[in-house]
């Protein structure tokens, strides 16, 4: 497998890593739960959740990409880094909303 392959699917899961993270927090403080993350609530108070979306969901991994252009690896590495950290907090919070009965979508 190239790592063009790679890193398209690399990116791809950290686009959609990333879209689960905002929109299980969206739906969470909807709900009156508060976010966790110091930063994130900053940012959120300060430029709205409509705002984050395409922020996580398109600046970071165009950041990547940026990465990937210069040295392959390092985008790869931190393509792989969103996925997984988005991936992790989006299930965190989903299983949050599921145990609150809360539907996400």
């Amino acid at each position: 497998m190239t790592s063009d392959i790679v890193f398209f699917i690399a990116g791809a899961a950290a686009m959609i890593g990333q879209f689960m993270d905002v929109r299980t927090t969206e739906v969470a403080l909807t709900h009156g739960f508060v976010e966790a993350n110091k930063l994130g609530a900053w940012l959120i108070k300060k430029i709205g959740i409509g705002f984050v979306y395409p922020l996580k969901v398109a600046v970071l991994p165009f950041a990547g990409a940026l990465c990937y252009m210069g040295i392959s690896y390092l985008g790869i590495g931190v393509e792989v880094f969103l996925a997984v950290y988005g991936g992790i907090y989006g299930v965190k919070n989903y299983l949050k909303l599921k145990a609150a009965k809360i539907a996400v979508f």
